[in-house]
Formats: structure tokens, C-alpha cells, sequence
């Protein structure tokens, strides 16, 4: 149950303490920042140590995000836990059925 209903900037610093959650989930918003905002930064700072972080990503896209994402593994910033086969994006929408597709990726931070 949330207690709080934010909007926000995700292209900013997020408004909370460092390791504040448990989990942190993004659904359908990345497609329309740029890996550079530093928002998978933001949000691991956010996370707990062995927190979840999980997000989707459409396929049109993922690829702009896998250098950032293959990165944050090597610095050991996260662990990648899962990541979905490609799947439709909004499929009862007529205009994107199953030409746009999308991932989901969970991971678990580690530093």
C-alpha cells in the first residue's frame, strides 16, 4: 500500500535519501529518456543493498540502453536476475499489437 503519490522528473535527481527502498519499478517511461539522464543510476542510488530494480524497455530502444546497463554490471552497481523475452508492448492496441515489443529487466543491486 503507498502512503505517497509523486510526480516526477526522471531525467533529475530523485527526491529521496539514498537507499530508501526495497524495490524500484518503471513501467513504460523509459522509452522516452536518454540512457544518458543517469536515471538507472538514480535509481539504484535509491535502492537498498540487495534491493530489486525492475523496468521495461520496447525493443526499439533497448538497444541505446544496453552499453548503460552492461556498465553498471561491470562497475558492480547491479546484478542482472532476469530479463524477458521480447514481448508486445500494448497488446490490445490495435496501432502497436505486436510490431513494438518490449523487455523486462530485473536486477539486483549489489554495491
Amino acid at each position: 500500500v503507498y502512503d505517497q503519490l509523486k510526480q516526477l522528473d526522471l531525467s533529475q535527481r530523485l527526491p529521496f535519501e539514498s537507499e530508501s527502498f526495497d524495490m524500484v519499478s518503471c513501467v513504460g517511461t523509459l522509452t522516452y529518456l536518454a540512457p544518458s539522464s543517469g536515471v538507472l543510476a538514480e535509481f539504484v542510488r535509491v535502492t537498498k543493498p540487495g534491493g530489486h530494480i525492475c523496468y521495461n524497455i520496447r525493443t526499439d530502444h533497448k538497444l541505446a540502453w544496453l552499453e548503460t546497463e552492461k556498465a553498471m554490471v561491470a562497475n558492480g552497481s547491479w546484478q542482472l536476475l532476469t530479463e524477458t523475452e521480447p514481448r508486445p508492448y500494448l497488446p490490445n492496441n490495435p496501432d502497436y499489437a505486436d510490431k513494438v515489443l518490449t523487455v523486462i529487466s530485473c536486477y539486483r543491486k549489489t554495491v
